[in-house]
């Protein structure tokens, strides 16, 4: 039986009353994602580039969990630092969010523009030693937020090639072991992000998240963005309808930071 959902009474509008611990949802103040406008950031001349240390993985998990597609990386093998982090933080999964209606997949927006998904490299901080533990904390997570568009003179083949084995895990609880996947080619320019303090999307919503979303899009073809909307949801029916997003929530005051100059699309140099 599903514990939340994208519809009905299971909504996330509904996710901060499912549960009481998940009230957050409903009451939080760092409330994931959000809308970035581009005229109200700050831009930074202070933040470093990321530093991506994404490497083969030849024993990747690929999981429908019936709310998301999510590939399980192998323990202690990606690491990512740099940019508005203060220290290193280890790669536990990948997901995706997107929507049957490519004008509405992805979760964050900027200046308003929605993309057809939204990827979201999940990290935890070493030092807390466990995913688990970092939630707990208000620096716990970071989690690198890349828009997916879809362009078929663009698309990137391996990502696609990638893709293509949703179709062993069309049915809500289906797993597929020991993928090979090679994560530097999803990596995007580390110079161009917007970075804020937020919380994970999904429940209990835990306010966790250093959030940093990559100025740059990744590309897949129609074909393989069609994969995708094929996969069953855990509340019955496909993930794709409505989609499997969390609408933006309210800033609250909060700066969101930017490593470039939104109005000229060129990084600020880091010294």
């Amino acid at each position: 039986m599903a514990t939340f959902g994208y519809r009905g009474d299971m909504a996330p509008c509904c996710w901060g009353k499912l549960k009481p611990e998940w009230n957050v949802a409903d009451n939080g103040k760092r409330q994931s994602p959000i809308n970035v406008s581009t005229s109200n950031v700050t831009v930074s001349e202070n933040l470093p580039n990321l530093k991506y240390n994404w490497n083969n993985d030849n024993n990747v998990k690929l999981v429908n969990n019936g709310h998301s597609p999510t590939w399980n990386v192998t323990p202690g093998t990606h690491t990512l630092d740099g940019g508005p982090l203060n220290g290193q933080y280890e790669l536990a999964q990948f997901h995706i969010h997107f929507a049957c209606d490519m004008n509405h997949g992805c979760e964050h927006t900027v200046d308003g523009k929605s993309h057809p998904a939204e990827i979201h490299f999940v990290h935890f901080k070493k030092s807390y030693g466990s995913l688990g533990e970092a939630v707990k904390h208000g620096d716990g997570l970071a989690v690198v937020g890349a828009f997916i568009d879809v362009d078929d003179n663009r698309a990137q083949p391996k990502i696609c090639d990638d893709l293509k084995k949703l179709t062993d895990v069309t049915s809500s609880s289906s797993e597929v072991n020991s993928l090979k996947i090679d994560l530097a080619d999803y990596m995007l320019n580390t110079d161009r992000f917007y970075t804020y303090n937020g919380s994970l999307t999904t429940p209990g919503c835990a306010e966790c998240v250093v959030w940093i979303l990559l100025q740059d899009s990744l590309f897949i073809t129609k074909q393989a963005y069609e994969t995708m909307c094929k996969l069953e949801s855990v509340e019955g029916g496909l993930l794709a309808s409505p989609g499997n997003y969390r609408p933006v929530q309210p800033l609250h005051g909060r700066t969101v930071m930017a490593s470039f100059d939104p109005a000229h699309k060129t990084a600020i140099p880091y010294n």
